[in-house]
């Protein structure tokens, strides 16, 4: 009996009981971050989630249909991140680095980022919600826009470029690239280049899957979410042709339209205000409007949007006949569907140049008369007003002559090139950061000679830097000098002449010494000056003002170098 009494009391001992598996943690509550949740039949349905709760990779996501049937669902950390391959003087944002992860990886990619449920529905489940654990989320079905035909004809829709050729457009596609590579983006590149041309789901048509496409791209988790936006506006641009084909076609304009700059440059000008673009994409496709309601909202967009754009290119790189102020151009773009008459308002005349649609040009702008309502007397920059059609926006030019007096005039701060978010929101590009600053000052020397001192910061490790001097009228420079971090100094225009250049290099930044050429110096003291530099990463600034990325030479501002009146010396004497 002891012994029985033993056995019994070992085998039910804590220490010997048998350890019972640890439970799962229990399921992450999902909430859905959109407002509404559209699903293209056929096509994969990617859902931006909040996860609250810890994640187990031997617990699935709990996603079932309304009928109950329950279905396969993971859930992806999508991130993204700063480019560093990017171009330095993109003109179009750069698309950013992607990353996914499944949850149950060791760690995620670095960059912001959130959650998305993935989710392969079957055909047969049109018209049904999804519930995520017990939340119900209804869906809206959106149908294959490759099977949308027009209604009146029964054929197939067009899907026309808003380009129509873009062989002869290289530098716009080099410019859009970063579209391309950005899986919200990709969809406008496709419209630029294709027309946004859909191709049935091969669930639909009981086909072979499409052979892949050389921009796809090789994470599944990111081509899921490029499909995804690419097939709501596929199915919003189709219903939105059914409703008004012209209306589609002018809104495709500006999803993805262009200004031409002179014979050879194309660029991207579309709409930059995503806010304002998904509010539009929910609109287009609101399972409760009418196609006359679709009408109206696309209208309403189309005329929130600016029509033109204006900036200032130079201050005054020419001479205005027999006067001391100078000659300015303001660049204006034409962002509308059709030609309007552009002018620049100063005083009470204006030289009126008619400015085709998707087009750019230049406009001068002289100082007006005393009895044109101008005040020459005034100081600072002249305030005008450029107009194109019926827009109109405010520019300072400075055409008056800067006067340089002791200790010396400050030339700079030297802005980045123009992108097309900054130009098509009017506001300048932001100086560069105290690591990379440029700088000048003019002086004034013993000898009666002037003398340009400019600063450029930037750590002596990265590759050579390099800058330019524009001396004398714009397009017409009197001398050009290039000089480069590495001490090389060379005159491109001019006499060839660099004794009075001199080039030196600290640890985080170089200096250079340049006399002004007494032959740029115009006879009544007046010199021309215009800023480049590409430093060590790339990237170009310039001063008096931003240039484009494709401008060949900056703008100027005219010095007048007579106003220069010596220190008094000691004892009240000069």
């Amino acid at each position: 009996m002891v012994a029985l009494a033993l056995v019994g009391a070992f085998a039910w001992s804590p220490a010997c009981a048998r350890r019972r598996a640890p439970r799962p943690p229990p399921a992450p509550v999902l909430s859905v971050v959109e407002a509404r949740v559209d699903v293209v039949l056929g096509r994969r349905l990617v859902i931006p989630v909040t996860v609250q709760g810890g994640l187990s990779p031997r617990r699935p996501v709990p996603v079932r249909l309304d009928d109950g049937r329950t279905l396969e669902a993971r859930l992806a950390w999508l991130s993204v991140g700063p480019e560093p391959e990017a171009e330095p003087n993109s003109w179009v944002d750069p698309a950013g680095r992607w990353a996914s992860v499944w949850a149950d990886a060791d760690r995620r990619p670095e960059g912001a980022g959130g959650w998305l449920l993935i989710v392969d529905l079957p055909l047969d489940s049109v018209g049904q919600g999804l519930y995520l654990g017990t939340t119900r989320v209804p869906l809206n079905w959106l149908p294959d826009p490759a099977l949308l035909t027009d209604p009146a004809s029964g054929r197939e829709l067009p899907w026309p470029r808003p380009i129509a050729d873009l062989g002869e457009s290289p530098h716009l596609l080099r410019l859009a690239q970063p579209e391309r590579t950005s899986p919200v983006r990709r969809w406008r590149y496709r419209l630029l280049t294709r027309g946004l041309q859909p191709r049935p789901a091969p669930a639909l048509t009981g086909g072979e899957p499409a052979p892949a496409e050389t921009d796809e791209f090789a994470d599944p988790v990111i081509e899921a979410v490029a499909r995804q936006v690419e097939s709501r506006w596929q199915v919003a641009l189709a219903w939105l042709w059914i409703a008004d084909a012209d209306l589609a076609e002018r809104v495709r304009q500006r999803l993805a339209g262009a200004v031409r700059y002179g014979e050879r440059v194309v660029a991207p000008a579309w709409t930059i205000d995503q806010p304002a673009l998904d509010a539009l994409l929910l609109d287009l496709l609101d399972p409760r409007l009418r196609a006359h309601e679709r009408r109206e909202r696309a209208l309403a967009w189309l005329s929130s949007l600016p029509t033109a754009v204006a900036w200032v290119i130079d201050d005054a790189g020419l001479r205005d006949a027999g006067r001391v102020t100078g000659v300015g151009q303001v660049g204006v773009a034409n962002l509308s569907d059709r030609a309007a008459l552009a002018w620049v308002g100063v005083g009470m005349s204006a030289e009126l140049t008619s400015i085709p649609a998707g087009a750019a040009g230049e406009l001068p702008v002289l100082m007006p008369r005393s009895d044109d309502g101008g005040d020459p007397g005034a100081k600072g920059p002249l305030r005008v007003v450029a107009h194109v059609g019926p827009w109109s926006g405010p520019c300072a030019v400075a055409l008056r002559p800067i006067e340089a007096a002791p200790p010396g005039l400050r030339l700079g701060p030297l802005l980045a090139d123009w992108t097309m978010r900054t130009w098509m929101g009017g506001v300048a590009p932001p100086e560069p950061s105290a690591d990379w600053a440029g700088l000048g000052l003019l002086q004034k020397s013993g000898d009666g000679s002037w003398t340009l001192f400019l600063e450029f910061r930037g750590p002596a490790r990265t590759e050579p830097e390099g800058a330019r001097v524009w001396l004398g009228p714009r397009e017409r420079p009197v001398a050009v000098f290039r000089v480069s971090s590495t001490g090389l100094a060379t005159e491109e225009v001019g006499r060839g002449s660099t004794e009075g250049v001199q080039v030196s290099r600290e640890p985080d930044r170089w200096t250079v010494r340049l006399t002004i050429p007494a032959g740029t110096i115009e006879p009544d003291g007046i010199v021309r000056i215009g800023l480049e530099r590409t430093d060590g990463r790339g990237v170009r600034s310039a001063w008096p003002r931003p240039m484009l990325p494709w401008q060949v030479e900056p703008g100027r501002v005219a010095v007048d170098l007579s106003a220069w009146v010596g220190l008094p010396a000691v004892g009240g004497t000069r």
